[in-house]
């Protein structure tokens, strides 16, 4: 019977060895579980602010392009229309959209260009003509 005993015994041992071995397991697992619960939790916080994002930025939104005043809208062209420029004392715009320089803004330029040296020409085709030749009467090519 002390065999039988010893035997059982041992059984024993072994079962409560695997027993440990189980329970070790079974705490692994619990905190793998815990883990992807946390994991979990932190994506869902960042979903519902991405998702709270995204509606503020969808009710935000313009649908559509607006045109303002002058402004023609039609597919994928925009364009402008009457639209005005205004010059200086030394500039004029007029009413074609031409624009002319005073001949003493282009006297200036010419005596730049004289200044800039070899392999620069200043050329005004007809400054008496006007007090405002037209930037096509002046050239400076360098």
């Amino acid at each position: 019977m002390s065999s039988a005993l010893s035997s059982a015994e041992s059984n024993i041992t072994a079962l409560s060895s695997r027993m440990g071995d189980a329970e070790g397991a079974i705490s692994s697992a619990q905190s793998a579980i815990s883990s992807a619960q946390t994991a979990i939790s932190s994506l869902t916080d960042r979903m519902d602010v991405a998702e709270e994002s995204i509606t503020s930025l969808s009710t935000s939104k313009q649908d559509v392009l607006v045109a303002g005043a002058n402004i023609n809208i039609s597919g994928n062209t925009i364009s402008a229309t009457d639209t005005t420029y205004t010059g200086s004392n030394s500039i004029a715009i007029s009413s074609n959209n031409e624009i002319a320089v005073s001949s003493s803004i282009l006297g200036e330029i010419a005596t730049i260009a004289d200044k800039l040296g070899e392999g620069c020409l200043a050329y005004i085709a007809d400054s008496s003509a006007t007090d405002y030749p037209t930037v096509g009467e002046f050239n400076v090519l360098l």
